[in-house]
């Protein structure tokens, strides 16, 4: 007899994936599918991805004004108790003021950035949706040169009561070799 945490996995390469585990039913997109998703959960997810990336990245959006202190637009983007593991630190980050103080540390160290989300998947559970992939960062600032790192990144995005989707936990950790 199968336990009820018994999963069972049905994939249609490269476009979706449906999990089911116990009696819960998860939909997941990835690639092209996720890139591209017009309506529901994934094209909400690729629009906060975009705002994070948009945020956390140094040139402005087409047409706007550099933000003065971008670290508050991307620490916005988290719930108040989010929790965050990253690569700068040995333990985890409690709430969005904490989350914010490494987002400002971080961009005054580097004032230049960029940031690629890569190989994401993004599975949805009653509002909440668990996100996985790589990430590319590109740092640099003055004397310092332009460093890259390559991190491999988990995010559980849920949805608040206005209804837009904000990160409750974030775990990055650099690839091996890196």
């Amino acid at each position: 007899m199968r336990s009820r945490f018994f999963h069972t996995r049905l994939m249609v390469f490269g476009t979706a994936l449906v999990l089911s585990v116990g009696s819960s039913l998860a939909a997941c997109v990835s690639g092209d599918v996720l890139t591209s998703a017009g309506a529901g959960f994934a094209a909400d997810i690729n629009s906060a991805n975009k705002t994070f990336t948009d945020r956390y990245n140094t040139a402005p959006i087409e047409g706007q004004q550099a933000v003065a202190e971008p670290w508050k637009d991307v620490a916005a983007q988290y719930t108040d108790d989010a929790t965050f593991a990253g690569t700068l630190q040995p333990f985890w980050l409690e709430g969005k003021d904490e989350i914010e103080d490494l987002w400002k540390r971080f961009f005054t160290a580097w004032p230049t950035r960029n940031i690629e989300f890569r190989h994401r998947r993004v599975c949805s559970y009653d509002g909440a949706a668990v996100e996985t992939g790589f990430i590319e960062m590109y740092m640099g600032g003055p004397d310092k040169g332009t460093v890259i790192t390559y991190i491999r990144y988990s995010r559980t995005w849920v949805r608040s009561e206005k209804g837009d989707w904000q990160i409750a936990n974030m775990n990055v950790s650099r690839l091996p070799g890196n």
